[in-house]
């Protein structure tokens, strides 16, 4: 009868079965059709990502970084389906099943380098214009399409989020629309145009909170990567992110310590790659090179909130925290009528602001003033008792206020009775109100 295999006789059975194959690429001749029949057997060997063990993982890697060097030829979409099946499911697997750091970037090295190769041979027999070549797998996705250079300058390519990330959104490349350092004065140079979209393996090097997604552009003559770096105008990358594994203070400082990073073979890397703009959600980059490219937080960084004053940035406080009207600001400034002390920082005011935003009812304030003679010099004062107002107003809530702010007064004095003054309109409106009557008495 057929004995059932424990999970780790299976693990054990997919690791030897992958290593023969690997062993096989080395001893036949290296032909895109016997590639293509290779990765098909890898790909079922591969088939269940939880039955994968180190080894078999990066022994994924090596079969399609081995068969990279197979005899050029057209490789149909099966193939290529097969190879990001491989790629996929050795990612999926790295969730479950360790790797070290070192194993983790040699797979990575690796399978980049294959699926480039594959998918330069799926672009094969292309017509410059005519649609990509796309190939999916749930953590993996690559496009290939060929264009001349001259079509190619200025132009966004899209490439989508690998399934398994559970990100939507679509990371961009903008192409700059000068590209004479790279291709020189030629326009009509034929040109593949890859990109891919993968999840990042987990032991590799950062703290990575999106997938990995790249640009590279070969010439279509010879299959030769053309060198893309040290640019005056960059490439325009937004990045989609996930920061949902972050903790409350890593989310609350990542738009101020976030990386663009690029893979540099042993580790993550941002020489040449600057943050424009940061959501979080959404990551914009410029860089000056084309490679693989990811989202990275260096909890290292600097950054108003983290509880450290940082001088050479402006700070004047820093009480972990973000919020405003609480001593120290949003910003890391000590806000009026405020003193701070101390990292964290610690603030206290003997008048704190209640908020420096009015409600729809406004602020009402009462102040007694001595020293006038009659109701007459009272009146005869009134410009200068709006800003003595407003001035007295500001320092008992902490906001601030002109003497344009205040809309209407109501004057007492001594045994005259109460004086409304206010336009016309306010007048009315407050007689309609119940605040005053129409006669100008304050109202009960």
């Amino acid at each position: 009868g057929r004995k059932k295999l424990t999970p780790a006789e299976a693990m054990a059975l997919r690791s030897e079965l992958m290593s023969q194959v690997n062993t096989g690429t080395t001893k036949a001749v290296g032909t895109a059709s016997y590639a293509c029949e290779t990765f098909s057997a890898g790909a079922v060997i591969a088939g269940d990502p939880d039955s994968m063990n180190s080894a078999a993982i990066t022994g994924s890697g090596d079969l399609l970084a081995g068969l990279s060097n197979a005899k050029k030829s057209f490789m149909n979409s099966e193939c290529t389906a097969a190879a990001a099946s491989i790629l996929s499911n050795a990612l999926l697997a790295q969730r479950v099943t360790a790797v070290t750091q070192a194993d983790s970037a040699t797979f990575l090295n690796n399978v980049l380098t294959g699926m480039q190769s594959v998918m330069l041979q799926a672009a094969i027999g292309k017509v410059a214009g005519e649609a990509s070549t796309t190939t999916q797998a749930p953590a993996a996705t690559a496009q290939v399409s060929l264009l001349t250079v001259q079509s190619l300058l200025g132009q966004s390519f899209l490439t989508p989020s690998p399934e398994s990330s559970f990100l939507t959104a679509q990371a961009s490349f903008q192409v700059p629309g000068n590209l004479s350092s790279v291709f020189g004065s030629t326009t009509t140079a034929e040109i593949n145009v890859q990109t891919h979209s993968m999840t990042v393996a987990p032991s590799s090097t950062g703290n990575m909170v999106s997938p990995l997604f790249g640009l590279t552009l070969s010439y279509a003559n010879n299959a030769s990567e053309a060198i893309v770096k040290n640019l005056t105008e960059p490439f325009v990358i937004n990045i989609p992110v996930d920061i949902r594994n972050l903790n409350i203070i890593e989310q609350m400082l990542f738009t101020q310590q976030v990386q663009c990073v690029y893979w540099g073979g042993s580790s993550y890397i941002s020489d040449g790659c600057t943050v424009t703009k940061a959501t979080t959600t959404l990551v914009t980059c410029q860089c000056d090179h084309l490679t693989t490219f990811g989202i990275n937080q260096d909890s290292n960084m600097d950054a108003c909130g983290d509880g450290k004053i940082t001088a050479s940035t402006g700070e004047l406080c820093d009480d972990a925290g973000l919020t405003d009207n609480d001593g120290c600001s949003s910003g890391c400034t000590i806000e009026k009528n405020w003193e701070c002390a101390g990292a964290p920082s610690t603030c206290w005011s003997e008048n704190p602001p209640t908020s420096t935003a009015l409600s729809e009812d406004g602020v009402r304030s009462t102040m007694e003033m001595t020293g006038f003679e009659s109701e007459l010099k009272v009146l005869e004062s009134l410009g200068k008792m709006r800003a003595t107002f407003a001035t007295h107003l500001s320092d008992q809530t902490g906001g601030t206020f002109l003497a344009t702010n205040v809309n209407w007064m109501s004057v007492c004095y001594g045994s005259e009775g109460c004086r409304i003054l206010a336009s016309e309109g306010t007048a009315r409106r407050l007689a309609s109100e119940g605040i005053v009557d129409a006669s100008g008495g304050v109202g009960e």
